[in-house]
């Protein structure tokens, strides 16, 4: 499914940011190459989602036939019966009864290390050999049939999908995950957006079905993570434009949001769900787009908001936190003092990178970005993001300001000295 890759992306990168190990990033570069290579389309958006059943030799169809191996097949498709074969077979973990209705589901058994040490391998030339044998095992599984792919395109999906990237972009440095996400953003606004309201499904060239809660949070969350990770503003803009179709249309007086629209199609009651299952809900991620716009636009109108929709679930939040586990992100991020990241460069995003750097190397999810460039449309970043205004990189360097409340530390153009206030924890 989409959804479940995405949200395992953010995830991933979550997990490096905070650890610095690697192999975390590794997991979610794999995963976005999956997504970009297989469930990408043409116009831009993603597919829903691939089937588990493909067609086996005999003619039927079985779960997982695709993606599993036998060790006969491994050694067919490397053709040797040396080294390179047993690595992968002992780090894959790929035997005969295999894991999965007889047949291997290839994981990391042992730590490759630990297999080279026994195969007397140099950890290097067996990180090699890794490589080519998991492009040569790719090349072969692309002749079996492939399983059906589900080519609809769903609004809410998406923006999952989107967010992955857009952060991918952020975390890894990777510009390349930001203009995949953007295709995929201007899809999506393209074809799925018709004035204020979005579609909820895209098929056969059309649009259906009015949106839902989650299209819009999802959607929104996605545009400011694709502003923070690019620097365009036609993405803030869009995200408050949402925003406000959403409060006009989904939002309860009385605190949270209902799932359906105030002209959706007559039903008995309006579902105003809070509790996560495999997807965040929507009033969960729209409370942590609330926050986030408030510490953007300083428009206490999204304090307030946020207020009475988290008195509407106190008592869910109460009894269940971990049934709201995703509401809980937007409720630390309420109850911390956020960091208001502002960095001036003199021209191009580049000159960022140095301080985007440091910022990669910290995991710090209470906070926002704004990394605008002064010959760079600065007057439109600042009538977004009012405390871009005043700033100016100093010497004509880039210079980053750290903010708490709206209250600056002195602007540094040392990144070592921006890591430490970023890393500073707020004296009470």
């Amino acid at each position: 499914m989409l959804y479940d890759n995405a949200l395992l992306v953010t995830a991933y990168l979550e997990a490096y940011q905070a650890t610095q190990r690697d192999k975390f990033a590794a997991v979610a570069q794999d995963i976005l190459r999956y997504l970009e290579r297989d469930m990408s389309a043409a116009e831009g958006g993603f597919y829903a989602a691939t089937d588990a059943d493909s067609l086996a030799p005999s003619g039927e169809r079985e779960e997982g036939r695709f993606f599993t191996w036998a060790p006969d097949e491994l050694a067919a498709v490397l053709n040797e019966d040396g080294p390179a074969l047993t690595l992968v077979t002992e780090y894959y973990g790929v035997t005969s009864d295999g894991n999965f209705e007889g047949r291997s589901i290839l994981h990391v058994a042992r730590p490759l290390a630990d297999v080279a040490a026994e195969l007397d391998i140099e950890a290097g030339e067996a990180q090699r050999m890794l490589g080519a044998a998991r492009d040569t095992l790719y090349r072969a599984r692309s002749d079996r049939p492939a399983p059906l792919r589900d080519e609809k395109i769903l609004t809410s999906w998406n923006a999952l999908a989107i967010s992955s990237f857009a952060q991918a972009a952020l975390v890894l440095g990777d510009a390349g995950y930001a203009e995949r996400a953007t295709r995929a953003a201007d899809f999506v606004l393209s074809r799925l957006k018709d004035g204020d309201r979005l579609f909820r499904s895209y098929a056969g060239g059309e649009a259906r079905v009015p949106g839902y809660l989650e299209d819009y949070a999802f959607l929104i969350a996605a545009l400011l993570d694709l502003y923070e990770a690019t620097s365009e503003p036609r993405w803030m803009e869009e995200a408050l434009a949402l925003d406000g179709t959403l409060a006009a249309r989904f939002e309860d007086p009385a605190g949270g949001f209902f799932r359906t629209s105030d002209d959706h199609q007559s039903i008995l009651t309006r579902e105003k769900p809070g509790y996560d299952a495999a997807q965040p809900s929507g009033n969960s991620v729209q409370l942590l787009n609330l926050v986030r716009l408030h510490e953007f636009t300083t428009d206490d109108t999204y304090r307030q908001r946020t207020e009475r929709a988290l008195r509407a679930f106190d008592v869910g939040l109460s009894r269940n936190p971990a049934a709201m586990a995703e509401m809980l992100l937007a409720v630390d991020f309420r109850l911390d003092t956020p960091k208001e990241i502002i960095i001036v460069t003199p021209d191009r995003r580049a000159s960022a990178e140095p301080f985007l750097a440091e910022l990669r190397a910290t995991f710090l999810p209470n906070r926002i970005l704004s990394v605008v460039g002064e010959a760079d449309r600065f007057d439109t970043h600042a009538a977004l993001v009012p405390l871009v205004e005043g700033k100016f990189a100093r010497d004509g360097v880039a210079t980053a300001y750290v903010c708490e409340n709206r209250i600056c530390e002195l602007p540094t153009t040392d990144p070592a000295v921006f890591a430490r206030q970023i890393r500073a924890t707020r004296q009470p």
